[in-house]
């Protein structure tokens, strides 16, 4: 730049000096690497959908759970189990509609199965999250049906870091918030890089404003709902009297008749309801009782109190504890038209079901044949551990039309446990070998894609209460899945326009190894099973988008998905009690879940102004033979509810709002500010007349209209602010009471819990110290100490989110 511009103004200021001189023109033709060939489009650039959340984004927004740092991308939520576990909710869906993956591959598997188990990825270890908002699935497959969300640990490097050692310290700890202490090292020998990380987490129960439990958990007048009840870890306490208006007569000399009762029963007295009668009998001598009232109960219930099945503490979480532990190492070798690398992490996992309890049958001897005797409740709890290899490669050939090849593989192991007490009650155990190659590749300025496979083989074992593996305790036999697909996305452009098609065809097979299995109660026998014991699912996934730049300031898109998934393994084979969903789950009969199909229409547009943006979008989909569980209103036994896995027609819509604008303070630095807001409905399609049959479980009658546990409207603001080493950053963000609520039972709907409000700030000063800085902050969340019971949390009736936090820190970088 600066040799281009002292040419032009040597050539005006001595153009009359210099003679003039022909020369002739030299073509010259090759190939040299872009400088950032290996930044090849990110799935949201090739389907233009979806938010970056950079390393500067996730100072102010890491959590110890991955849905608690991504909750504030518009559209997004956190489906929270608890403080310590939550997944992206994104539109809605989640589980096993939103892939989440690692450095590209997924990592999921278990968590997609029981929401009580955690994503085993780190947030405080993220370089970049990236969250696709809409379908993913021509580029993932099924289960990223309903978006896709990738977090970016860097721990296979893609070019040499500059120095030949650098890396990051953070330690923080404070009021009511995880201790943290994580750190990254990166460095390079010659051609190859290496990375080392680690971070150990831990956290007491957490302190709450108030009480646990909300007062619909005590309401005497909720105690015919026992799904409530359950669901609350109540009981009631009741006294059962005669009610001595129900009966038209009465014995006419009580103590003679006492007498002449036991005469004729071995001396033992009556009870009191012998001595009166609805009917007179024809023996003996009754005369009309004068209390009576016409009653229409023959037993007064008196409700002295509503027990708490577990101990509770006012201010406090009890069982919230946390204790998190990972590493990871990587080493890559970089040449100049190409990279490959391998890593391999270790995550470690032991945490509470915030204030939840079960009985522990296997200590009452309920389990083995021993003396009965009653079973004690204790506290629930996780423990999960996770050992993954990755490789990642990917090379840029001499050809001007590929961009780059890259290939990835990881195996995963992945055990996870859920204790009462100290008693191991139920276990899976899933093995995951995954793969993916991709053809990046252009034409000029006018096509970019990508061409590509997959496959991936996992295999899950499951045992129950210390290794057995009847229904009762364990709820899923053994089992064994494969899938592949093979893809292509292009992007296209020419003048102010855009498009991109894509295509995906791939197979789904899960098979069953019963073994010793057996289903508990309420399920299929072994021959169903065994039945359905291989299944194949053919999917296919079509994506087209079209949108045009207007005017400098307008951008306009509108795209249509038709996506697929195969039913999961716990949806078509699950039969035993599952304490994580609070349920008996099971599959219905004999009949076989068919794929989802989802349709998605999403209009979107954009209008940009000097320093600032306002961004709309909206949405609907319509799914076809969309998987839930229906409550199949009757008891399973041991205070859980059966609870079938069906399928309807289900519809979904939403719209999401964004502003931003940034301000230039001059002197007093910059400021942005921020609006947004989202809602999302997702309802039974009533044309479907399985959503209404009783036959087929009655979904509107027992799950309702809508699907409960469903995430709320909300609105928002924030502003940060920045000057020199300073930022300062604060938001508030209302989470409106629920308007449309799912049901528990037949006809109970869910309580609404009532709204509430956030309010976060984030502080930080940076210091420099030699070539290292620090940087010092503050963190603090909930600073108004709202009672906060998020409507799509499972346990919203046992654990609200933690109270004020304020977690404080430093960051060192060298």
């Amino acid at each position: 730049m600066l040799c281009a511009i002292l040419a032009v103004f040597s050539g005006q200021s001595f153009a009359e000096e210099l003679p003039q001189v022909d020369i002739p023109e030299v073509k010259v033709v090759g190939n040299a690497p872009s400088s950032n060939w290996r930044l090849q489009p990110s799935a949201k650039d090739y389907l233009r959908d979806g938010e970056v959340l950079t390393t500067n984004d996730l100072k102010t927004k890491r959590a110890v759970s991955l849905g608690q740092t991504v909750e504030q991308v518009s559209g997004v939520q956190n489906n929270a189990y608890g403080p310590n576990t939550g997944a992206p909710q994104i539109r809605s869906l989640s589980g096993s509609r939103v892939y989440v993956s690692e450095n590209g591959l997924g990592i999921s598997d278990a968590a997609s199965v029981s929401p009580d188990l955690p994503l085993m990825v780190n947030p405080f270890m993220a370089e970049k999250i990236t969250v696709l908002k809409s379908s993913a699935a021509v580029l993932y497959g099924g289960n990223a049906i309903g978006g896709a969300v990738d977090v970016d640990t860097g721990v296979i490097a893609t070019e040499l870091p500059e120095k030949d050692l650098n890396g990051k310290v953070e330690v923080s700890g404070g009021y009511n918030t995880p201790r943290v202490a994580a750190f990254k090292l990166n460095g390079k020998v010659g051609n190859v890089a290496w990375h080392l990380s680690g971070a150990d987490t831990h956290a007491n129960d957490y302190r709450i404003p108030g009480d646990s439990k909300p007062a619909a958990c005590y309401d005497h007048a909720n105690i015919y709902s026992s799904r409530l009840m359950w669901a609350c870890q109540v009981t009631p306490d009741i006294t059962e009297t005669l009610n001595k208006g129900y009966y038209r007569y009465v014995a006419k000399d009580i103590p003679a008749f006492i007498e002449q009762w036991k005469r004729y029963n071995d001396g033992s007295e009556p009870d009191e309801s012998e001595l009166y009668k609805l009917n007179k009998p024809s023996w003996g001598d009754w005369v009309e009782n004068p209390l009576y009232d016409g009653s229409p109960n023959f037993r007064n219930k008196v409700i002295n109190a509503m027990k708490d099945d577990m101990p509770v503490e006012k201010g406090r979480l009890k069982n919230s504890h946390l204790s998190n532990q990972n590493f990871a190492f990587g080493l890559s070798h970089i040449g100049e038209r190409s990279y490959a690398g391998v890593s391999v992490s270790r995550f470690l996992s032991k945490s509470g079901i915030a204030g939840f309890g079960y009985y522990n049958f296997a200590e009452s001897g309920h389990h083995h044949g021993e003396t009965h005797k009653a079973p004690a409740r204790e506290y629930a709890s996780v423990r999960a551990q996770q050992t993954r290899w990755q490789a990642e490669a990917m090379y840029r050939p001499l050809t001007p039309w590929i961009e780059n090849i890259k290939f990835q593989a990881a195996y995963t192991q992945n055990p996870t446990s859920e204790y009462l007490g100290d008693t191991k009650m139920q276990t899976l155990d899933s093995k995951t070998f995954q793969s993916r190659l991709e053809f990046n590749h252009k034409a000029g300025s006018w096509l970019k894609g990508t061409l590509g496979a997959d496959w991936k083989q996992r295999s899950t074992e499951s045992s129950g209460i210390n290794g057995k593996r009847t229904g009762n305790y364990a709820y899923l036999p053994d089992t064994d899945s494969k899938e592949y697909g093979i893809f292509a996305l292009e992007n296209f452009k020419w003048k102010n326009w855009n498009a991109s098609l894509g295509w995906r065809h791939g197979e789904v097979r899960h098979s069953v190894d019963i073994g010793d299995y057996k289903p508990g109660r309420n399920s299929s026998t072994v021959k169903g099973l065994e039945e359905r014991g291989r299944l194949k699912y053919s999917l296919n996934h079509y994506h087209a988008g079209l949108g045009v730049d207007l005017f400098d300031f307008l951008k306009l898109g509108a795209r249509y998905s038709r996506s697929q998934r195969a039913p999961e393994v716990n949806e078509l084979y699950a039969g035993g009690d599952h304490y994580a969903l609070m349920a008996s789950e099971s599959h219905w009969g004999v009949d076989v879940l068919r794929p989802e199909t989802a349709g998605t229409w999403e209009v979107n547009g954009e209008i940009g102004w000097k320093d600032g943006r306002f961004r709309a979008s909206w949405y609907k989909t319509q799914f076809k033979d969309y998987t839930f569980l229906v409550d199949a209103a009757h008891d399973g036994g041991q205070r859980l509810p059966t609870k079938y896995w069906r399928s309807g027609d289900t519809q979904l819509h939403g719209v999401e709002l964004e502003v931003n604008q940034w301000f230039d303070l001059n002197k007093y630095g910059t400021l942005e500010a921020r609006l947004f807001g989202d809602f999302v409905h997702n309802r039974a399609d009533l044309d479907d007349e399985r959503n209404s049959t009783l036959g087929n479980g009655d979904r509107v009658r027992n799950n309702g209209y809508y699907m409960p546990n469903m995430p709320v409207s909300r609105y928002g603001a924030g502003l940060t602010w920045n000057k020199g080493n300073w930022q300062l950053g604060t938001s508030l963000t209302r989470y409106r009471p629920a308007k449309h609520t799912g049901h528990m039972a037949a006809n109970y709907k869910e309580p609404v819990l009532g709204g509430y409000t956030m309010w976060d700030m984030y502080m930080s000063h940076t210091t420099k110290h030699g070539k290292s800085t620090a940087e010092w902050f503050l963190d603090a969340r909930n600073l108004a100490n709202r009672t906060a019971r998020p409507q799509n949390s499972m346990l919203k009736y046992i654990a609200p989110l933690p109270g004020r936090s304020v977690r404080a820190g430093v960051r060192l970088t060298f």
